[in-house]
C-alpha cells in the first residue's frame, strides 16, 4: 500500500503529478501562494530523475541549427533569461551561488548536417534575437583557426565561442530538493507510482473533488492480466481539486484517461549521462558539437564533468504511451559498454580524451526519459526534435499539463502552471 500522509487542509487540495524540475518548482509556487499540495513522485526524493541527470544548459538556440524558424530560439531564450532568478525566488537560494559551466563553445565536425557557413548564420539570427531580450548579451564569435583550443580534431569545420552556460544540476537537484521537503504546505509522497487518472464531477468541482488520481507502491503497479485475475492490488485512489501533470513518461497517458488527447506524435528516450568528478582533459572548455547526433562536454567550474555522446547514451526510441515504455531495455543497459563507445566517440572530436587513462573507473552512469514531439530521431535534418516551439503549459477544467520541453523552460512553465491553477481555484 502507498502511505500518503493524511492532513485536515483548510484549502483546496492540488495534486502535482512528478516531482521533476518542472513540478518542484509549480509545488512550491503554488505552497508560496498560500495553497496545500501534494506532491507525488515514483523515486524516494524529489529532483532524482532526468532533472538531476542532464547538462543543465541554460539554452540560448544556438544548438537549434535546423529549426524551422525562430520560435524555439526565442522560447528556450526566454526561459533560461528568467531561469535563475525564478528559482532564487521560489528557494530563496541566492542565484550567485548556483555553480556554473565556463562558457561553451561550439564545434562544427566534418561530417555536421550543415555546413559552417550556415551554422554561422544561424547563430547570427540567434544573437539578433536574444540582443533584442537582453541588452548585455554577448554574441558568439568565429573563432580563427589559429585561436581555436588545441584539444579539438584537426578536421572540424569550425569553431564558435558563446557566452552560453551551464547549472550544476546535481547541485540545483539538491537546493530545490530540500526547498521542496521543508515546506509546511508541501506534502511530499515519494516511492509512488501513478497509475491513472479520471474526471469525478466537473460540475461540482469543490466536492469531493475534480478529479481521482490512482496510485500504488513504486514497482507494484499491475499489468492488465493481473488487474483481470486479482484486480487492483495495493492502489489507492486521491481526490483533488486540481491537479499538475508534471510527468515525463506518463504525461500523455494520464492526458489520455481524461480525454485530452490529439494527434501530435511523441517520442520517448531514456537519456544516459555520464558524471566524473573533477576535469577530464586540461584545458578543455565546456563544449557541444553541432548538428547532428554528437554530444557534449560540460564543465563546472572544475567541480565535475558531465559527458553524454548521443549514439551510445540514448537508450531506445519509442512512440509508445505508457508509463515505462523502456524499461526493459534501460535494465539491461551495458554500462561498460556504454562508457567505452561514449568516450571513443567524443574522443573522435576531441583526441585527447582517448588518451586518458582511467576515464571509465572514474565515470558514473545516471539517467531519465525525456521526451520530444517528432515521428524520427534526430539524425534526420527534418526531424521534430530539432523544433522546441509547440511546448508549454495546457489547463482543462482544473486540469494542468506541462510539456517542458527543455530543462531551462522548466521554471518559466511552472510559474505559468502555478497561475493557471490559481485562477482556476478562485474561480470554482
Amino acid at each position: 500500500m502507498v502511505h500518503v500522509p493524511r492532513r485536515t487542509a483548510t484549502h483546496p487540495r492540488i495534486g502535482v503529478l512528478g516531482a521533476g524540475f518542472a513540478g518542484s518548482l509549480t509545488a512550491l509556487k503554488l505552497a508560496k501562494l498560500g495553497h496545500d499540495v501534494m506532491l507525488i513522485d515514483k523515486a524516494s526524493y524529489p529532483m532524482a530523475g532526468a532533472s538531476l541527470h542532464n547538462e543543465g544548459k541554460l539554452h540560448l538556440g544556438y544548438v537549434y541549427a535546423a529549426t524551422s524558424d525562430d520560435r524555439t530560439h526565442q522560447l528556450v531564450a526566454e526561459g533560461s533569461r528568467s531561469f535563475l532568478p525564478i528559482v532564487e525566488e521560489l528557494t530563496g537560494i541566492s542565484q550567485d551561488r548556483v555553480r556554473r559551466s565556463d562558457p561553451f563553445v561550439y564545434i562544427v565536425p566534418v561530417d555536421s548536417q550543415r555546413p559552417a557557413d550556415q551554422i554561422a548564420d544561424h547563430f547570427m539570427a540567434v544573437d539578433r534575437l536574444v540582443s533584442d531580450q537582453q541588452d548585455d548579451h554577448c554574441p558568439s564569435e568565429r573563432l580563427d583557426r589559429g585561436d581555436w583550443p588545441a584539444c579539438y580534431a584537426d578536421d572540424t569545420q569550425a569553431v564558435f565561442q558563446t557566452c552560453e552556460v551551464a547549472v550544476d544540476t546535481h547541485q540545483l537537484s539538491a537546493i530545490i530538493g530540500a526547498a521542496v521537503l521543508a515546506h509546511e504546505r508541501i506534502e511530499f509522497v515519494g516511492d509512488t507510482d501513478i497509475v491513472g487518472a479520471a474526471t469525478v464531477d466537473r460540475s461540482r468541482l469543490r466536492s469531493p473533488g475534480a478529479f481521482s488520481v490512482r496510485v500504488t507502491a513504486a514497482g507494484s503497479r499491475p499489468n492488465a492480466e493481473e488487474r483481470r485475475s486479482h484486480g487492483n492490488g495495493g492502489e489507492e485512489s486521491l481526490s483533488f481539486d486540481s491537479v499538475v501533470n508534471a510527468l515525463w513518461q506518463g504525461r500523455v497517458r494520464l492526458d489520455a484517461d481524461l480525454g485530452l488527447t490529439d494527434d501530435t506524435p511523441w517520442l520517448w528516450r531514456w537519456k544516459a549521462a555520464i558524471d566524473i568528478g573533477g576535469t577530464i582533459v586540461d584545458g578543455l572548455p565546456s563544449t557541444t558539437a553541432v548538428l547532428g547526433p554528437y554530444g557534449d562536454v560540460v564543465n563546472y567550474d572544475g567541480a565535475r564533468t558531465y559527458v553524454s555522446w548521443y549514439p551510445a547514451c540514448s537508450v531506445g526510441l519509442t512512440d509508445e504511451v505508457g508509463f515505462e515504455p523502456l524499461s526493459d531495455r534501460i535494465d539491461r543497459i551495458d554500462r561498460d559498454l556504454m562508457l567505452k563507445k561514449s568516450f571513443a566517440g567524443i574522443a573522435g572530436l576531441i583526441p585527447q580524451v582517448g588518451r586518458m587513462d582511467g576515464l571509465e573507473r572514474r565515470a558514473r552512469i545516471g539517467g531519465g526519459y525525456i521526451m520530444a514531439v517528432g515521428n524520427t530521431d534526430i539524425d534526420d535534418p527534418k526531424s521534430g526534435l530539432h523544433d522546441r516551439a509547440d511546448i508549454g503549459v495546457n489547463a482543462t477544467d482544473g486540469w494542468i499539463s506541462i510539456e517542458t520541453g527543455k530543462y531551462c523552460t522548466a521554471p518559466m512553465f511552472a510559474l505559468d502552471a502555478a497561475s493557471k491553477v490559481n485562477a482556476h481555484l478562485e474561480g470554482t
